[in-house]
């Protein structure tokens, strides 16, 4: 007599008895990023204009910074938390590499060839591909890629400033670098000694603040030097997360102080990797986070972010004249629409793979106990 088979249990009830067991899964991080993303529309909406910052939504509330500014630099907090949890779930170089690739790359390099091969196009007339298929335009076209920056055209559309068709993602090279950083913490023993990485981070808060405060609004330049105090804050509040308390009066004390700190660079540059990141994670882990009443299921926010300077320079290409407002409303709208594309197009679907590959690895590496000689004696598998 044969047992019945068991009825397969619904995703959804898996997904609820993981949060049940498992309250750091009980996040909010998927509509943050998403907030982040809009908030690198909304700061470019004046400087892709007319390059006129003063203008810009934060500058205008008396910040030194700009709404774009602040967004890079929070999602560089949260992959320092997020990344790190995901190397500690699996210490593994080569599974850690895999499937930082196929969550970063595939998307990006759909969004790179759009970027230089249709809004290339349209901002930069007929000639555009005979000047960009030149021995040394086709080496600045891979070596984008290979280096995941922004695509080196020719210029394009003339008349505004910043002749580029895409440039948002030079941020994706330092994200990347950032990740390898973990494999090497975990090398030097930093991920067992926290207290040490801690030390070491607010070693480098403090030498980024003074280096910071000689190339004021230029992270571009700084690249590691700026962002590495960010990244190294969410991961030392991994290392952390059964201590650090995400209370109501901490989340809004840091928020407050954080945005005080953004009337002067000197004081942001210091301030912004400490009681800035508390405050992102605050909005991204706190039960009183107000974002606890969103829980989008789609994340598009890596799509929004991939997109949202190609679709704000064609509005701005065939509306030159709509406010600045309407421009960001608009352009959010197409970003949105576009990241939804990428993200079932393309991101989900290399998730899915991702999963699918470590489901194979755990299943050999099961078998290839099964088999070691002595694993029945020592109780790897049941007696026959």
């Amino acid at each position: 007599m044969t047992a019945a088979p068991r009825q397969q249990e619904p995703l959804a009830s898996i997904r609820e008895r993981a949060k049940e067991h498992n309250p750091e899964r009980v996040n909010h991080f998927t509509f943050l990023r998403l907030i982040l993303a809009s908030l690198v529309i909304v700061g470019h909406a004046a400087e892709l204009t007319d390059g006129n910052t003063s203008r810009e939504l934060f500058h205008r509330l008396g910040a030194r910074l700009t709404a774009g500014d602040f967004a890079v630099d929070g999602f560089f907090v949260i992959s320092g938390y997020l990344i790190l949890q995901s190397w500690s779930q699996q210490p593994n170089l080569r599974a850690f590499l895999v499937k930082r690739i196929l969550r970063i790359i595939p998307a990006f390099l759909v969004a790179y060839l759009i970027s230089v091969l249709v809004v290339g196009r349209i901002g930069g007339g007929p000639s555009y591909f005979a000047e960009l298929f030149t021995p040394d335009g086709i080496f600045q076209f891979f070596r984008g890629i290979f280096v995941l920056t922004y695509p080196y055209v020719p210029p394009v559309f003339p008349g505004f400033p910043y002749p580029l068709s895409n440039g948002s993602i030079w941020t994706i090279a330092y994200e990347f670098r950032c990740y390898l950083l973990i494999p090497l913490l975990a090398v030097l023993g930093l991920c067992q000694r926290p207290l040490v990485l801690v030390a070491v981070w607010f070693a480098i808060v403090a030498g980024s603040a003074q280096v910071s405060a000689t190339h004021p609004g230029d992270a571009m330049s700084l690249g590691l030097i700026h962002f590495l105090p960010f990244f190294l804050a969410g991961s030392c509040a991994y290392l952390y997360r059964d201590k650090i308390r995400w209370g109501r009066a901490l989340g809004v004390v840091s928020l407050v102080a954080a945005a005080l700190s953004m009337s002067s660079q000197a004081a942001a540059y210091f301030v912004l990797p400490i009681a800035g990141s508390y405050a992102v994670l605050w909005l991204a882990l706190s039960q009183w986070s107000p974002l606890r009443f969103f829980s989008p299921r789609n994340d598009v926010s890596y799509g929004v972010y991939l997109y949202g300077w190609p679709a704000q320079k064609l509005l701005l290409w065939y509306l030159p004249a709509v406010p600045l407002a309407g421009q960001a409303v608009g352009t959010l709208g197409a970003s949105l629409l576009l990241g939804w594309a990428s993200w079932h197009l393309i991101e989900k679907r290399c998730l899915a793979w991702k999963a699918s590959l470590a489901q194979r690895r755990a299943s050999l590496r099961a078998y290839e106990m099964a088999i070691e000689p002595g694993a029945i004696e020592s109780g790897l598998t049941p007696a026959p």
